[in-house]
């Protein structure tokens, strides 16, 4: 399609590569290309070949000769010039214009219309035209805020003289341009939040500009009401409601209906200055009010506000059936046709949103984009959203420390979440389950329960998240987004390249991974540790919409690289955590896909905490072929059932989970009954699919429930599946210390300190249950100040030397209980410090020992030290220097790995630095294996 006015000299065959030849000998800064106009908020200027009002870019060519443009750069971004490229064969014509979309599309064809992969800022974004052979910046505009429906542009073209475009002009030659700045925004007197009583908002602008606004959601317009006196706030509660009795919203996941009662509701001020042909920006503040003011609600609220057609509109609105249900959706099934099954740039929609926090300050205020968010989950009445905060709203980055816990304010894209299929039931199933096990070696998505308005009608509870994307790994993981990998489901690309998976594939089906050497090369292409952490938490969990769905895996491109920096960047495949809404209980007994019956009695017959998950992730198909080839090999499934117990004894202990439920459920219990009568009905009636939402704060307390009889029940359940998986038997392991201050214990895996997720805070003695046909290794870690000396085992009330070892490898075998024994160094101050009057060496401790003691030593002055060991027959065995050492007490570490049991000489020489004569010390010591 040739728009008007919009001419591009394409070439080909010989006549192209003839002018290429001519081009290309001459100079970037001869070339005489030039951004001559942009528009950067366009609603009724021109549409692209999709009928779709975008962005643009018009370049012009000043010169008299035909210049090709291939591969040169067009970008947004002073750190990436090359962010897009132009494709082979585009070529201005003398004194000509190309007109380039900065949709976002990404689209390469020279002869069709071109569209970048990035669209600019209204608010102002750089825009760079850069030579791809030389990096020269050929032309480049500064951020510059443009007004709605206008341009910025060249007059006359090719000029240096930039103003206004009232009438843009893309493909054409500037006209009538004005140097008429933006005027400055409408002030509120007072900010959106909450209030006790009523109040009065008084909006002013600049002398010469009116003002109009809005009280629906929608952007003011110059045909919006006119600004005269100030707009009264009042408690809307008993109004009708309004968006919310809207029902054409789903197909077969539960009937939609109107509350069932009216509706809490905020008041929408949107106002903008208009005048001289120009308008502001549009400023939104939403506010609440209740006699309760700031304590109305114990979570943030969100406002997002938008012309009602933008949600529920017939053919536009991204919320309801709408046209695409009556013209096809409904001879589908569950993946029915409907408007809000939309996915895409084409279903994405403009709107304000806005966050209060608890105490309530207004944190966010900011236009982003908003489409429907989930697979099935869509289909439900209450459905979620996917927030992109881009610079063609203005903002490219959402700043907001959103998760408190979090030292992050950098996100590019979140989610509004209902809690997908647990969207009947607790509204927290998946964000707690994240929640427990987000200290495991797999990446969780932070969550924070939230109540949503829109258009300032109350929309019930919802959970703001993190989405696993790009733009997550680049802000978690300090990676380039463009040089990521990212795939889901079976081999499914989103972002990156295939190839190294493919590879990853390609050597599990050729050489399986029961040989150490194959299984060593494929911990070069995948972390096997994630992967064990995110199957162990999957199993316990019993996630039945998993490992065939809900599966998410990722890496940085790079070459295998064990030393770097940030472990993530080492160029290997991680998988990550999502939509665990299938887990702790949310079916019934009957696996895996049946939920519970709901003509019988509710929530009573829920035995998911029996059920053997290891029989789902040994089924022989594609998604679980890594993990089984990996469990052929007996290094990995012996640490993997190792991580397991560690993982029971700790992170699944019942009193554990059950803590982190008892907390979740304080943070939405309060606000449930509010959520309850905003989405559901009186009585369940007739139910379209196979479950219907609690209906009473009752029921939903019984859906905690069986989070709650899972947790406690699950642990002891999941030893059994991993006996009868195994044939292991189990023994218990306990371990103490002589003084919790000198040190603490690791056992596999995890420390036994009060900061280990399921270690209480003072733990000794510590007992675990661990597999007595697995080796458990037990690691000493003395504080500080402190030095190992040796293990003792405790039988009955006795105990007896076990190793002088910091670590030790317990064979398998029955009961034990071990006590680390640490001592504490002496600690002299400065001033308090007396010089030794002789050098002297003191005897080892401990003594005898197995592999590790220590020799202190004493020296009057400063001497170069070297401590030689000897055997009892004369040979030199081992020499220590410890170099020049300074007047005072000292002490030398011995490892004794490799020497034989027996009676050693250790003799420490010593050489003053005086010029003294050197003094040899010798003592004897005993190793004893």
């Amino acid at each position: 399609m040739e728009l008007p006015g919009f001419s591009v000299f394409r070439q080909t065959g010989a006549a192209l590569l003839l002018a290429i030849l001519l081009i290309a000998a001459a100079s970037p800064s001869d070339a005489q290309v030039l951004i001559n106009e942009v528009q950067s908020s366009n609603s009724s200027t021109l549409a692209d070949e999709d009928g779709d009002y975008e962005d643009w870019i018009e370049l012009y060519n000043t010169g008299d000769e035909p210049f090709d443009i291939s591969h040169f750069g067009l970008s947004d971004d002073f750190d990436r010039p090359f962010r897009w490229t132009f494709p082979e064969g585009t070529v201005i014509g003398a004194g000509e214009f190309l007109l380039v979309w900065a949709s976002g599309k990404d689209r390469n064809d020279p002869e069709r219309e071109l569209h970048t992969n990035f669209s600019i800022a209204q608010a102002g974004e750089e825009v760079l035209l850069t030579h791809f052979q030389t990096g020269e910046r050929l032309d480049e505009i500064d951020p510059i805020e443009i007004p709605s429906d206008q341009s910025y542009g060249r007059d006359p073209d090719g000029s240096d003289n930039w103003v206004f475009f009232r009438n843009p002009t893309p493909g054409e030659s500037n006209t009538d341009g004005d140097h008429a700045l933006i005027p400055e925004a409408v002030t509120f007197s007072k900010k959106g939040g909450f209030y006790q009583d009523s109040i009065d908002i008084a909006l002013s602008a600049e002398e010469g500009y009116e003002i109009r606004y809005t009280l629906d959601g929608s952007v003011p317009t110059a045909a919006s009401q006119r600004y005269r006196d100030p707009i009264r706030i009042t408690d809307r509660s008993d109004e009708p409601n309004d968006l919310s009795t809207i029902i054409e919203i789903s197909n077969n996941y539960g009937n939609a209906a109107p509350p069932i009662e009216k509706v809490f509701k905020g008041t929408v001020v949107r106002a903008a200055a208009f005048g001289r042909g120009v308008r502001s920006d549009v400023v939104t503040q939403t506010y609440f009010v209740d006699e309760r003011g700031d304590d109305r609600y114990s979570v943030p609220v969100i406002s997002l506000s938008s012309h009602a057609d933008s949600l529920f509109g017939y053919d536009r609105g991204i919320y309801v059936l709408g046209r695409r249900w009556d013209e096809d959706g409904q001879r589908h099934g569950l993946g029915a046709d409907a408007n809000f099954a939309g996915r895409g740039h084409d279903w994405e929609r403009p709107m304000h949103m806005e966050m209060y926090e608890t105490d309530g300050s207004q944190v966010v205020s900011q236009d982003i984009g908003v489409r429907i968010h989930g697979g099935a989950s869509r289909h439900f009445p209450q459905k979620s959203f996917r927030l992109y905060s881009r610079s063609d709203y203005g903002t490219s980055r959402f700043r907001y420390r959103f998760f408190p816990e979090m030292d992050l304010d950098n996100f590019n894209r979140l989610i509004l979440r209902h809690s997908g299929q647990d969207v009947t039931m607790t509204m927290f199933r998946d964000a707690y389950i994240q929640e427990t096990v987000k200290h495991m070696n797999f990446p969780t998505q932070a969550a924070r329960a939230v109540k949503v308005f829109i258009n300032g009608e109350y929309w019930g509870l919802y959970n703001i998240r993190e989405r696993f994307d790009i733009h997550f790994l680049e802000t978690h993981y300090d990676v380039d987004r463009e040089e990521v990998d990212l795939m889901t489901g079976n081999a499914v690309l989103k972002d990156g390249s295939r190839d190294h998976y493919d590879g990853l594939v390609s050597y599990f089906e050729q050489h399986g991974a029961r040989d150490d050497e194959h299984l060593e090369h494929i911990q070069t292409m995948m972390d096997t540790e994630n992967f064990r952490d995110y199957y162990i938490a999957q199993i316990y969990a019993r996630n039945t919409d998993w490992p065939h769905n809900n599966i998410d895996y990722w890496r940085y491109q790079s070459d295998y690289n064990p030393d770097a920096d940030i472990p993530e960047q080492d160029g290997r495949w991680r998988w990550m955590m999502f939509d665990m809404d299938f887990g702790f209980g949310w079916q019934s007994e009957n696996f895996p896909f049946v939920p519970n019956d709901w003509d019988g009695p509710r929530l009573l017959d829920r035995r998911a905490h029996t059920r053997n998950m290891f029989d789902h992730v040994f089924d022989d198909n594609w998604s679980t072929m890594m993990f089984r080839e990996l469990m052929q090999n007996r290094s990995f499934r012996e640490d993997f059932y190792l991580r397991f117990a560690d993982m029971l004894n700790t992170t699944f202990r019942p009193e554990r989970m059950e803590a982190v439920l008892d907390s979740m459920k304080a943070i939405y219990e309060p606000e449930i009954k509010e959520h309850i009568i905003r989405w559901n009905k009186n009585e369940p009636e007739v139910w379209d699919h196979f479950y219907r939402p609690v209906i009473s704060k009752q029921e939903w307390v019984d859906e905690v429930n069986v989070m709650r009889e899972f947790v406690e029940k699950r642990q002891e359940y999941q030893w059994d599946h991993l006996l009868d998986r195994t044939g292991y038997r189990t023994s218990d392991l306990t371990v103490d210390v002589s003084d919790p201050a000198l040190g603490h214990v690791r056992v596999n895996s995890i420390d036994i300190t009060g900061s280990t997720e399921g270690v209480e805070a003072d733990p000794w003695p510590w007992t675990g249950t661990y597999p007595r046909e697995l080796t458990s290794t037990l690691s000493a870690k003395p504080a500080e100040e402190a030095v190992f000396e040796r293990w003792l085992q405790v039988v009955e009330d006795d105990t007896i030397v076990y190793s002088t070892e910091e670590n030790v490898k317990l064979k398998p075998g029955e009961d034990i209980h071990l006590l680390a024994e640490f001592r504490r160094l002496t600690v002299v101050s400065e001033e308090a410090k007396e010089i030794p009057d002789q050098f002297r060496i003191k005897q080892n401790y401990p003594n005898p020992f197995n592999n590790q003691t220590v020799i202190p030593y004493q020296l009057p002055e400063n001497a170069a030290v070297t401590l030689d060991i000897y055997s009892a027959d004369g040979r030199l065995v081992r020499s220590i220097r410890e170099g020049t050492q300074q007047p005072g007490e000292h002490s030398v570490r011995v490892d004794a790995s490799g020497m034989a049991s027996g009676v050693y000489i250790a003799r420490l020489n010593m050489e003053p630095q005086s010029g003294g004569n050197p003094v040899r010390e010798s003592i004897k010591m005993v190793i004893v294996r």
